[in-house]
């Protein structure tokens, strides 16, 4: 038998990313946040990313959100962007510029080079808190409040769905049949 292999287009190019931004390693963010110079560390993975390790005094954002965090970025000398890998980072770099007099940097290499690097993580399931979790699906057990009632919702919606299936009239469900 023949393997069936998927075939597609190939990635296409993000022209932001093809623009040179200003970067910062590691050690360099360790001595701008030893500094005291007013450094603003935004990381902006998933919420429930941040929730299981971000870089110490990092605050969350979603990017196309960034003006949540309007007063810190303002206020700030420094910003410095983050992300997992420091793609999306790259990305928010624009955006940040609108919102600060400050520098704008990026983390290069992301939070995953600040762990290689063997840099302390913060681990904080209450940060961010639930209801600020708009950029994933928090799955019951990942919810700090309200696990009863959202396990409840998934089930009563779960054992709902065979009738979903019957009232919707354009499944069918069959052993051995051919179409």
């Amino acid at each position: 038998m023949e393997a069936i292999r998927a075939t597609g287009v190939d990635a296409l190019p993000v022209p932001e990313l093809a623009e040179p931004v200003p970067t910062i390693d590691v050690t360099g963010l360790v001595a701008l946040l030893d500094s005291g110079e007013g450094t603003a560390l935004v990381d902006l993975a998933r919420s429930i990313d941040f929730r299981d390790g971000h870089i110490p005094g990092a605050h969350w954002a979603v990017r196309t959100r960034l003006a949540a965090l309007g007063r810190v970025l303002a206020d700030a000398k420094h910003v410095v962007l983050a992300s997992s890998d420091g793609m999306l980072a790259r990305l928010a770099v624009a955006e940040a510029k609108g919102l600060t007099n400050g520098s704008v940097r990026v983390l290069n290499g992301g939070t995953d080079a600040w762990r290689a690097f063997g840099r302390p993580l913060v681990k904080d399931r209450m940060n961010p808190p639930d209801e600020a979790c708009i950029d994933a699906y928090l799955r019951p057990y990942d919810r700090n409040s309200g696990v009863e009632e959202a396990m409840n919702a998934y089930l009563t919606w779960e054992i709902d769905l065979v009738n979903e299936i019957a009232r919707d009239g354009t499944i069918a469900f069959g052993v051995g049949a051919t179409h």
